[in-house]
């Protein structure tokens, strides 16, 4: 015996509303889990055992192979730059000086640029601090995971002796900015 259309209708739409929970269902699961994944990145990025997972991607452009346990006990201040931005070229000159001058501290370049252009400058201005290049969309997700949601640069993350993060700040930083850092 046929069925009616009323019956045919009301399957339909038992169906049609079954897929929809089930679309629903999986957005929710999935922006749970995006939402957590997050959260962790963002946990992590709250100390300098975060960068571990970059060793074996990044080069030292400018000094020998450089490991996290190599800054074990100093503060540490991540400095994003490049080369075509003309305040990173301001900052770079004190960075470099006051590095040299602080053994509590060591400041590490995050190169935002092209490898050759990079290793000119450097060496042009005789940086001494350890300037590191990675995969530029590695580079994009480390700015973003430390909150510069706008990909400012110069763009600097400091580190306390144990590894906590203490602060970010966009733009380049003075002399006092990197007194109050170490004191």
């Amino acid at each position: 015996m046929p069925q009616s259309n009323d019956a045919i209708g009301s399957k339909r739409r038992a169906i049609i509303i079954a897929i929809v929970i089930c679309v629903s269902l999986t957005s929710l699961a999935a922006g749970l889990i995006w939402r957590q994944w997050v959260t962790d990145s963002q946990a992590s990025a709250q100390h300098i055992d975060h960068l571990r997972q970059f060793e074996n991607h990044w080069e030292a452009l400018n000094t020998d192979l450089v490991r996290v346990d190599d800054w074990t006990g100093k503060i540490v201040l991540l400095n994003f730059w490049g080369s075509w931005c003309p305040p990173c070229i301001a900052e770079m000159p004190l960075l470099d000086k006051f590095n040299a001058q602080r053994d509590e501290l060591q400041i590490v370049g995050i190169v935002v640029d092209e490898v050759e252009a990079a290793k000119q400058f450097l060496q042009k201005n005789n940086i001494s601090f350890p300037s590191l290049m990675l995969n530029q969309n590695i580079v994009t997700n480390l700015l973003q995971t430390f909150e510069n949601k706008d990909l400012v640069l110069p763009y600097s993350v400091a580190f306390d002796q144990n590894g906590k993060r203490l602060m970010t700040h966009a733009g380049p930083l003075e002399l006092q900015d990197l007194q109050d850092l170490v004191e």
